[in-house]
């Protein structure tokens, strides 16, 4: 009697659809970005190269580096502005941009940090968002190049919603669900009668006896 439930057991959660599939995860990217720069607004040049890589793992910030390769510390404008952008993609035109007061960079002796956000699904930059690493204000440094720091996001993932309402269950899906397993229940339903039949047959012979 047993075996039969173990089967019955089987046979129904063994058809039902498993609701805790493992999600894929997403394709592996390496991907470099040009870093430019500009001292007043309007002419651009390459300052460094940006490397973004990611294994996949959605559940893990991927690796962001930067190598600065060109800086002229005599360019800039004390009592302005200093500009960095990256292109959207490598195939965009689209340069988004950020800005610091210069003499905030001037009075960090040249330490920046640059921040990322990125749509890894796309391996698109999104938005840049550029400071110094202290405050402060000074027109004097004695270093000669930006050491930078760098920081990555991801917008999407920041975007999902933390709680989800709950799923209204839908009647027609409840019928959906009789009607497929209908037979199931037919199974037990016979297997129940002939197990409650068996004990008044064995009692009928132990008294003939």
């Amino acid at each position: 009697m047993i075996f039969k439930f173990a089967l019955l057991f089987l046979a129904y959660f063994g058809s039902c659809d498993d609701d805790f599939d493992i999600p894929e995860l997403g394709s592996s990217l390496k991907a470099s970005y040009k870093l430019m720069h500009s001292y007043d607004g309007k002419n651009w040049e390459e300052r460094g190269t940006i490397t973004i890589t990611s294994h996949g793992d959605k559940r893990r910030k991927p690796l962001i580096s930067i190598k600065n390769h060109s800086f002229n510390k005599e360019k800039l404008d004390l009592d302005g502005l200093y500009y960095v952008g990256i292109y959207k993609d490598e195939d965009s035109k689209l340069l988004i941009q950020s800005a610091i007061r210069t003499c905030n960079l001037v009075a960090a002796d040249l330490l920046d940090n640059v921040s990322v956000y990125l749509d890894l699904e796309k391996g698109q930059i999104l938005a840049v968002n550029y400071q110094a690493s202290l405050a402060g204000c000074a027109y004097s440094t004695s270093a000669a190049f930006p050491q930078t720091t760098m920081e990555v996001g991801m917008v999407k993932e920041a975007l999902k919603p933390i709680y989800t309402l709950p799923k209204v269950e839908d009647p027609q899906e409840q019928q959906s669900f009789f009607r497929k397993y209908w037979w199931v229940f037919l199974i037990g339903f016979f297997i129940m009668m002939n197990s409650a039949g068996n004990p008044q047959a064995q009692g009928q012979g132990q008294a003939q006896g």
